[in-house]
């Protein structure tokens, strides 16, 4: 602690101040410095050390926090937390739907072959239809699966065999008259015998019965 001109000490200070020191005017003649009294040295240097031990120490700290902030925390070791997923279960197509993206020729042949097994009693116009829908259901549980009004490809394969076996028993046959131009479906088993007349051909049973004729459907 200074006081005074420069060049002089206070000697009530309790602790020196270098710059007291440092600044006397003839720091190299011993017979200009005044006495210090012992209890001034001992600050001074008690001050300095302090002083030392506080600037080594923070930089000591500043080196240590520069080396935490350089290295990365260490994931050795860490499992991955698990992440949940909740599956999305898409939309289901109703049997219309399924339906409606089959060629034209596929629903009239489904149709067809649900007739000759006894379950649609429909027109075969291969339109998408409740009708169609609850036939499918009907053949599903006739053979003891579970009604969804879509026919897998084993399903659908039972009923294409079965309707083809009933059309076989029979003779059936698609035929078109001459005369007429007029398209036919004959169970040609049931009624061999064909004739012609002026309103068109005609197919009749042995006993004489004629349930297919040309000149039936011309006139309907």
């Amino acid at each position: 602690m200074r006081e005074g001109p420069v060049g002089s000490l206070n000697p009530s200070a309790i602790v020196a101040d270098q710059a007291d020191v440092l600044n006397w005017p003839n720091i190299n003649d011993r017979s200009t410095i005044p006495f210090i009294p012992a209890p001034v040295v001992l600050g001074f240097v008690m001050r300095s050390v302090l002083s030392a031990t506080l600037m080594v120490a923070a930089a000591m700290w500043g080196t240590s926090a520069q080396a935490q902030m350089a290295t990365p925390p260490s994931t050795a070791g860490t499992k991955p937390k698990p992440v949940t997923t909740i599956p999305i279960r898409p939309r289901l197509q109703k049997p219309e739907e399924t339906a409606s993206a089959m060629a034209q020729a596929e629903r009239l042949a489904l149709q067809s072959d649900l007739a000759w097994v006894g379950q649609y009693n429909g027109a075969i116009t291969g339109d998408v239809s409740e009708r169609m829908v609850n036939a499918i259901k009907e053949f599903q549980k006739s053979r003891g699966g579970k009604p969804t009004g879509v026919l897998n490809p084993q399903e659908r394969g039972v009923l294409a065999d079965t309707a083809k076996r009933r059309q076989e028993n029979v003779g059936w046959k698609i035929v078109t008259d001459p005369g007429t131009g007029v398209r036919l479906g004959i169970p040609t088993k049931l009624v061999p015998q064909q004739s012609s007349d002026a309103n068109g051909a005609k197919w009749t049973s042995p006993t004489g019965d004629d349930p297919d004729s040309t000149g039936a459907a011309q006139g309907s």
